[in-house]
């Protein structure tokens, strides 16, 4: 789909190298290594900040999942208990917890 589609010179991202009107390939970082890691670290802003929603959507999430399972009665034949009582739910959100928990420790 995109074979011999060339992209104009001027839409370039070239903020760690340029490709000249001859179409060869200069960068200011002679190191390859340095250059490998200068366009990772352009990256590890974002992946901050996707952890950082991640965690404060599933501290949302479970939050609102404790609550509904605390006041969300399951009926029987005698009396209602709220679904946070039984031992496979509350292990369950349990699970979360400690996952969530962790994760806001370690970031």
């Amino acid at each position: 789909m995109f074979n011999n589609y060339e992209i104009p010179r001027h839409n370039l991202l070239n903020r760690l190298g340029d490709v000249t009107k001859d179409g060869q390939y200069v960068t200011p970082i002679k190191d390859p290594n340095k250059r490998h890691g200068a366009g990772l670290g352009l990256l590890s802003a974002g992946r901050v900040i996707i952890t950082s929603v991640c965690e404060t959507l599933g501290t949302k999430a479970l939050t609102i999942a404790i609550r509904y399972a605390a006041v969300r009665k399951q009926f029987g034949p005698d009396e209602e208990i709220p679904i946070l009582e039984y031992q496979s739910h509350s292990l369950m959100i349990v699970n979360y917890l400690s996952s969530v928990k962790i994760n806001t420790k370690l970031n």
